[in-house]
């Protein structure tokens, strides 16, 4: 038995190691189980989040570089509006008296995006750094799902989706 584990070590090593060269070269798109495992490990998402950054991964091994932005600010969407709906504060119908704030889904039909991450700063959830860095990332997202000239690339695309990454683990330290 000690033959066929070792066989089998030696394979995973192997395989581990040719995934760590395919993962330097800028075009593989090998590089995208990286940023499969690393939203494998993010906390505090649900499943519907999960389920939309990885649909955002499988955009990207068929280089659907535009739908990957879509579908992964989707997540950061529907997060920053169940967090926003938590409203621990109580702060919120008295900030925005014409939006529905007694649900995410509420809020999702009464307000924009970029309203949610501006209500979300002046809730105290964070500061006005982290509201600029959501809003950039949206501006992104928006380029991709309307007309324009903006064609992200793998390392762009890769880059982003990398970015949300880090703020959903960021907001996550923030919103516990």
């Amino acid at each position: 038995m000690g033959k066929i584990e070792d066989i089998l070590e030696k394979s995973r090593e192997f395989e581990e190691d040719v995934q760590e060269l395919l993962e330097k070269h800028e075009t593989a798109p090998a590089r995208t189980i990286n940023l499969q495992r690393t939203i494998e490990d993010l906390k505090g998402l649900n499943l519907k989040q999960e389920k939309l950054l990885v649909d955002a991964v499988n955009c990207i091994r068929l280089e659907i570089f535009r739908g990957a932005y879509v579908l992964a600010w989707a997540a950061m969407a529907d997060y920053l509006e169940e967090w926003l709906a938590e409203d621990k504060e109580g702060n919120l119908a008295s900030l925005y008296p014409n939006w529905d704030t007694r649900s995410a889904k509420g809020l999702r039909e009464s307000t924009s995006e970029s309203q949610i991450i501006i209500a979300l700063r002046k809730c105290g959830s964070y500061g006005k750094n982290e509201e600029k860095s959501l809003t950039d990332l949206l501006n992104r997202r928006n380029m991709c799902a309307h007309p324009t000239t903006y064609t992200p690339n793998l390392n762009m695309t890769l880059g982003f989706l990398s970015e949300l990454n880090h703020w959903f683990s960021e907001l996550g330290k923030l919103r516990n």
